[in-house]
């Protein structure tokens, strides 16, 4: 069996050259995901990453599936892995991702919320998700700390968690041990091609690793690398913040989704998070700098007590935030760019990408080899989109007017 390895910035000289069967850009949770499946078929994998291995939002995220909190059009992957792949990854890996089925609340807050939702649970459950309605009432008989500003709920059986420090390095080491090669510090600056296909990735520092196939999958930098070969996704970016309070009570042993979502983790602690509600829109041009402020955390903190009136009093004891690809239907990107034979693409997860990890990884893998793919990603194309969609104009992200209503959003 091959060995894998990880090669320093500083170990790697200017004009460097490594080939391999596919080069993936990224190493966050669904890069790494991707190379473990392709090393386990025997493939010669390459990974690039322009900072440290397995950081930013793959591994400070609110670990949920977020099922409910899903574009009609990833449902059947979301489904898909939540009966077929996260079970078995934990055996695959050889690694415990702490990964457990919990189940978990929609939180309705009003009768046109509620007529959305409903819709969305036709779709959904047409994909093999089970759910329970309930009145805002049945509700708090169930979780009395619940708000009583809460007007309905829906609880889906398959929603989920895991530990997202252990995905990612879970499926990082996984694959390293099936001889994948990680290079941190190895920043993209273009794709070339030769006769038309995939061919090579260049870096900042000269550096050039040649493969027949191509992932690029670096969240919204994907949108810049993929645009030296004249592919344009209409991305944006979006900041989201999370916070951690301390250890409380035992309240709720579910995960809960809405305009805001979060889960009272084992340890007692509430993680919590929002990318809209009391959220300010921020400016995109600051896309790459990640900022934290007080009064964001209020506007958060404010959101949490307005479900769990109960937490007034309680301390936050740490928070991050950082920058979310999103695409114009707040919907996953992903598979083959049709028009450049050899490469590929997982970009634009808007917010949920870490619950379908798993899952993206094992199709992509799928994809790239060439083998039976174990679920349908033709609604998650790169060329979905209308060419002249300028979404930055936009400042309300969960009200796009798309075309199709099968991609429609529902939050």
């Amino acid at each position: 069996m091959p060995v894998g390895r990880i090669v320093r910035k500083e170990d790697v000289m200017s004009g460097f050259v490594d080939q391999a069967d596919v080069i993936i850009v990224g190493s966050g949770c669904i890069g790494n995901s991707t190379a473990f499946y392709l090393a386990k078929e025997g493939l010669k994998v390459i990974v690039l990453e322009r900072g440290q291995l397995s950081d930013f939002a793959s591994v400070r995220n609110g670990a949920m599936n977020k099922l409910t909190r899903r574009g009609i059009g990833e449902l059947s992957l979301g489904a898909y892995g939540a009966r077929e792949v996260w079970p078995q990854v934990a055996e695959m890996t050889g690694i415990d991702m702490a990964y457990e089925q919990t189940g978990g609340y929609r939180i309705i807050m009003d009768e046109d919320d509620l007529q959305m939702t409903l819709k969305f649970e036709e779709f959904a459950t047409k994909e093999g998700l089970h759910f329970e309605n309930m009145s805002g009432k049945q509700l708090r008989e169930r979780v009395p700390e619940f708000s009583d500003r809460i007007y309905a709920a829906i609880r889906c059986e398959e929603e989920a968690r895991a530990n997202p420090l252990r995905v990612t390095l879970g499926f990082y080491a996984a694959a390293l041990r099936l001889g994948a090669v990680f290079y941190p510090g190895q920043e993209v600056e273009r794709i070339e091609l030769k006769q038309g296909k995939a061919y090579a990735v260049v870096t900042t520092d000269g550096n050039r690793y040649e493969a027949p196939k191509i992932l690029v999958a670096a969240n919204y930098y994907s949108r810049k690398i993929l645009d030296t070969v004249g592919i344009d996704i209409p991305l944006y970016s979006f900041y989201e913040e999370i916070f951690v309070t301390e250890k409380l009570p035992p309240i709720l042993d579910e995960i809960f989704v809405g305009s805001y979502y979060g889960q009272q983790t084992r340890e007692g602690t509430f993680v919590f998070g929002a990318s809209d509600g009391y959220c300010s829109y921020p400016d995109r041009n600051r896309y790459l700098q990640n900022y934290q402020s007080v009064g964001r955390l209020a506007s958060l903190a404010k959101g949490l007590v307005d479900l769990f009136p109960c937490l007034a009093k309680a301390k936050i004891v740490r928070s991050w935030g950082g920058w979310m690809a999103i695409s114009p239907d707040d919907s996953m990107v992903i598979g083959k760019i049709d028009p450049i034979p050899g490469l590929y693409v997982a970009t634009g997860f808007s917010g949920h990408g870490f619950g379908v990890s798993a899952p993206t990884g094992k199709v992509l893998s799928e994809v790239i080899a060439e083998k039976k793919v174990g679920c349908d990603i033709s609604n998650l194309k790169y060329d979905r989109f209308e060419k002249e969609m300028d979404v930055f104009t936009r400042t309300d992200r969960n009200r796009y007017n798309v075309n199709s209503e099968q991609m429609a959003v529902v939050w």
